[in-house]
């Protein structure tokens, strides 16, 4: 019984580090490999939306606060490796401006989760609209946080409002998918981890993001 403990947190803990290789390997594909391919500067709010989705897959494994924590400090470390590994400064604004907005994003989706998702089962229509809530809230605050990092911020050429503000509305249209999504990911994969043996699975997700972090540094260069 206790191995069997041991073995069910083994793989919750692989699968949080997955999810973290996973996110970093997402930011890493769209933000340097897509660059070209994604017109209008809109990558920042498309990481933005797609951030709920790993979110939601991770707090939702086991319900707890802390399980946050894992990926998003795993795909914070990606990004700074990747920035070192490319000889740019990671107190450059490229680099700092992405890394308050995966905390930011966090944060406001630990805050939402608290409000509304500790109520029981909540509708399909909510799921979006907390995604989506998600999604306007970062798009708006991420500027004023440059009071505190004391570093510039992207500007839509020839206005004044800042970039995530002018694409809140992809923010917004992503995050309410990618949030209902993750919750239904974490569902499929609670049902996969309980009717299979563990080892296996745990071994194979190790590897899986083994993978993602090659593949994260290889889109570096």
């Amino acid at each position: 019984m206790e191995n069997n403990f041991k073995n069910q947190k083994s793989i919750y803990f692989s699968l949080l580090i997955a999810i973290g290789c996973f996110w970093g390997f997402t930011e890493f594909l769209i933000g340097t490999a897509l660059k070209e391919q994604i017109p209008n500067n809109a990558i920042g709010s498309i990481l933005i939306g797609l951030s709920f989705f790993f979110l939601a897959v991770s707090i939702l494994l086991r319900k707890k606060l802390i399980d946050v924590i894992i990926p998003l400090g795993i795909c914070i470390i990606l990004k700074l490796v990747g920035t070192i590994l490319i000889g740019k400064s990671i107190f450059n604004s490229s680099i700092v401006n992405p890394i308050v907005a995966l905390i930011l994003e966090a944060g406001i989706f630990v805050l939402l989760y608290l409000i509304f998702f500790n109520k029981g089962n909540i509708s399909l229509s909510k799921k979006m609209l907390i995604g989506a809530a998600a999604g306007l809230l970062v798009s708006f605050l991420f500027p004023l946080l440059q009071h505190a990092t004391q570093l510039p911020i992207c500007i839509k050429a020839g206005t004044t409002t800042p970039l995530s503000i002018y694409y809140a509305p992809i923010s917004i249209v992503i995050g309410a998918i990618a949030l209902p999504a993750g919750i239904y990911l974490n569902k499929s994969l609670k049902n996969f981890v309980h009717s299979r043996q563990l080892i296996p699975i745990s071994l194979g997700l190790n590897l899986f993001s083994i993978v993602l972090v090659i593949l994260s540094f290889l889109i570096t260069n």
